[in-house]
């Protein structure tokens, strides 16, 4: 009852395409035009299945249904790890400045 993933392949390695991201407002950057002009591919696994991804991929959730529609929340555990002293190259930020 709930849409797939989105990534957008390879945009992790790709520092120009996170930088052209945050110059678009919030809406903007989940429209069908920035998807395509991104690469987007849809994710679609069985359920229990999870995802294992650089944290800098572009990435988003598909559409939710309306809880009265069948839709419910997604589920996520999120784990991050390096090795001492280094930092990759791109944002790592998940939580959107309002949120935190």
């Amino acid at each position: 009852p709930m849409g797939p993933t989105v990534v957008c392949p390879g945009s992790h390695k790709n520092i120009s395409a996170q930088e052209e991201l945050f110059k678009l407002d919030m809406e903007a950057r989940a429209s069908e035009p920035a998807l395509e002009n991104f690469g987007s591919e849809v994710v679609c696994c069985s359920a229990g299945s999870s995802l294992l991804m650089d944290s800098r991929l572009l990435h988003g959730g598909g559409a939710n249904l309306a809880a009265g529609e069948g839709g419910m929340r997604r589920r996520l555990l999120y784990c991050t790890w390096m090795l001492p002293g280094t930092a990759p190259a791109g944002s790592t930020y998940s939580i959107r400045p309002e949120l935190k």
